[in-house]
């Protein structure tokens, strides 16, 4: 396996930390190294969320501008606040309905769907999963899924990532 730097930019609401504790806990169901580190200042629900989660052998926990090999954006609008982290050969997995420099899915529509806004970000990960650039597979992720998930929302959960996964799949999304 390769090293992976992946960057996670959202709002406080949107599920950041938690899309960074699933892919940290699918590398150690890999026995990979991992490192993550996240910044949110002060920001409260609704304020800009990052996270960086480093898997390989890397000392340190935070991805310098154009080194990023993958780019999660749950919040469009912080396109132009974090895109200087990817790498020129890099990708972008935003949450939109608009077209742009990025693979997209509007997740928060399909979120809604499902009954429950705060899924979007597993929807997204289901379709990153897809196009297999990621480090993981989806069912390592549906492990680390269900390790950290509370039992009542674990089927939202794995549905919010199949979904993703499959609509990507059904629709050649990617």
């Amino acid at each position: 396996m390769e090293k992976q730097q992946i960057v996670i930019s959202g709002l406080g609401g949107q599920g950041v930390l938690f899309l960074t504790r699933i892919l940290s806990e699918s590398a150690l169901l890999m026995d990979l190294d991992v490192i993550t580190s996240e910044t949110h200042g002060m920001a409260q629900r609704g304020g800009t969320v990052i996270s960086n989660v480093k898997i390989g052998g890397f000392k340190s926990s935070l991805i310098r501008a154009r080194k990023a090999d993958i780019l999660f954006l749950l919040a469009r609008e912080n396109l132009d606040i974090h895109s200087f982290y990817l790498k020129e050969d890099g990708i972008i997995y935003a949450n939109t309905n608009k077209p742009g420099p990025y693979k997209y899915i509007d997740g928060n529509s399909i979120a809604k769907r499902l009954g429950s806004l705060v899924v979007a970000n597993l929807i997204i990960l289901g379709y990153a999963l897809k196009d297999g650039k990621l480090f993981c597979s989806i069912d390592i992720v549906k492990d680390a899924i269900k390790r950290i998930t509370p039992s009542s929302k674990l089927d939202l959960n794995i549905n919010a990532l199949k979904y993703g996964y499959e609509i990507s799949k059904k629709n050649n999304l990617l």
